[in-house]
């Protein structure tokens, strides 16, 4: 059995595939990578598997993606993975030694870019998340196998976006969350296409339209629409 299953959604993302294929190909046996399709129109399935890598088909949508990533694993350990977040396998080693005994965790994490506007947004995540135990999808979210499938499997599937905030909250009845020494250091994709303002602003729209029960169904087709034209997928 492998040490740590890696689920990662992917939706169009044959670019970035390829750009991390190096990372990827470094993981040994002790690592299942899982890479969940939710209908990927370009090569993303095609490619991923040219490269020996295991992909599965999932409606799309990042929750139902991550379930079906967590039906289709074998270990103990699960870590959710962002294609687009720069990492290194003492990430997952970290994560393999943090998970025999703790329950889940997260990282903090910065950009790759050198700008203070995305220094603050940064900083404002982590700090966000050490407060109230809440998570980001970016901050690769990692947890026991057991609790996922008790606490936070049944609503995963009607999470099609905020799903990183339903299983924080899931986990967080658990336990509080560990949070690891090392960043995780992610894409500004968003921010630039967005503008740092606008793009702050909106993600505050649809965390406080979710939080006051706007449905995640009706969010995903709001956010979904308006990163088809902008190119750009985040929250």
């Amino acid at each position: 059995m492998s040490h740590l299953s890696i689920i990662i959604p992917i939706l169009n993302e044959a670019a970035l595939l390829r750009r991390s294929a190096d990372l990827l190909a470094q993981l040994d046996d002790a690592y299942e990578l899982i890479l969940v399709d939710g209908g990927s129109e370009d090569d993303s399935v095609q490619y991923a598997k040219s490269q020996g890598f295991s992909v599965i088909p999932s409606e799309p949508g990042r929750g139902a993606q991550l379930d079906a990533g967590v039906q289709a694993s074998s270990s103990s350990y699960l870590a959710f993975m962002h294609l687009d977040c720069g990492l290194e396998l003492r990430h997952f080693v970290a994560i393999y030694q943090t998970l025999q005994r703790s329950i889940w965790g997260r990282f903090n994490v910065c950009f790759e870019q050198v700008h203070l506007g995305l220094s603050l947004i940064a900083t404002g995540m982590n700090l966000r998340s050490r407060l109230t135990g809440i998570a980001t999808g970016d901050q690769l979210i990692f947890c026991r196998r057991d609790v996922y499938l008790k606490q936070a499997t049944d609503g995963m599937k009607v999470h099609p976006l905020m799903e990183d905030i339903y299983l924080s909250r899931c986990l967080r009845g658990s336990a509080k969350p560990v949070c690891l020494k090392m960043k995780v250091t992610i894409s500004a994709r968003y921010w630039q296409q967005h503008g740092i303002v606008k793009g702050m602003l909106s993600m505050w729209v649809f965390r406080a339209l979710y939080y006051f029960g706007v449905s995640p169904e009706r969010l995903y087709k709001s956010y979904y629409s308006d990163s088809k034209s902008n190119n750009s997928r985040r929250l």
